[in-house]
């Protein structure tokens, strides 16, 4: 049997090496950090926590994006009397 290699010798500086990776960090402050590859960051709001903000900002898309999304029947019926207290903060 014959078996033939080919290999392309200039391309191999640009191989990507994977590795560990070291990270020397003195301090971090905040919220929602992820250091590192291939980490998961999972964070959890509730939708009035997400309203408060949104009202906060000054951002008059997100306001709009997020009344409409509380007018919906579907998300009315799931949340409730809550969503036009919701749209309320808005």
């Amino acid at each position: 049997m014959l078996t033939l290699k080919v290999e392309n010798t200039t391309a191999q500086p640009h191989v990507t090496k994977h590795g560990d990776s070291t990270f020397n960090i003195g301090s971090i402050n905040g919220e929602n950090v992820q250091v590192g590859n291939s980490n998961t960051l999972t964070t959890n709001v509730t939708i009035q926590e997400l309203a408060k903000k949104i009202a906060k900002s000054d951002d008059p898309e997100a306001k709009s994006k997020l009344k409409e999304f509380l007018q919906n029947s579907t998300v009315g019926s799931l949340i409730g009397a809550g969503a036009s207290a919701l749209i309320g903060i808005l």
